[in-house]
């Protein structure tokens, strides 16, 4: 009968030891958290008898995405914002040919809709003759609403791709300005092709904002 009852209380004190043993490690880990709080350190996760770390760390996990697609979106938004504010400023400016082809153009690749902009063309044929031609793709064109063009064409063809603009330059050898002054009448990207006199071809995008 003692022994019996032996086993019996042998049994009773080892389940007491495992409960306070339970209840140690779980005061440990709490006092643990309490001092990082102390100290302003926030653990990422509370600690309790049934942690499960890997739930805490898909949430985790997803919520940094989140925030990580939120921030992108922002300074997306932001950069937009800037773009529009500066719109047809110094920084879109664009220059395409040279001196030495004889060629250049200048224009803004940011344009504001309905908001007129010149589309400048410098000249400098290297052989005598009056008629200069500049080719411009109707792609830009019907995009566009043309304001007047200086000095005006003497004549203008319509080709198959593109309009052909004959201009009547007096000095030839000498550098000519030609300006198109233009207004956009739609958004969003839009290419410049020209085609100058040599068939030599420049192109170029640019963008419409509302």
């Amino acid at each position: 009968m003692n022994y019996k009852w032996n086993r019996r209380g042998a049994f009773i004190s080892f389940c007491i030891d495992i409960q306070r043993n339970k209840r140690k490690q779980l005061r440990f880990f709490n006092n643990w958290h309490y001092i990082l709080e102390k100290d302003g350190i926030r653990p990422t996760f509370m600690i309790s008898e049934n942690i499960k770390l890997h739930q805490n760390r898909n949430f985790y996990s997803k919520k940094w995405k989140l925030e990580t697609i939120i921030w992108i979106s922002i300074a997306v938004l932001l950069s937009m914002v800037f773009l529009i504010i500066i719109g047809a400023g110094p920084l879109s400016k664009k220059t395409i040919g040279s001196k030495e082809e004889g060629f250049i153009v200048e224009l803004q690749t940011m344009l504001r809709y309905k908001r007129a902009f010149s589309l400048n063309f410098s000249v400098n044929p290297p052989y005598p003759g009056k008629d200069y031609r500049i080719r411009i793709n109707k792609g830009f064109l019907k995009n566009m609403s043309t304001i007047k063009i200086m000095p005006e064409p003497e004549v203008t063809f319509i080709g198959k791709d593109d309009y052909i603009f004959s201009f009547n330059i007096p000095e030839p050898t000498k550098e000519t300005r030609i300006v198109f002054y233009l207004e956009p009448v739609v958004t969003g990207i839009t290419k410049l092709i020209v085609v100058q006199e040599n068939g030599k071809v420049m192109e170029t995008d640019a963008f419409i904002y509302p």
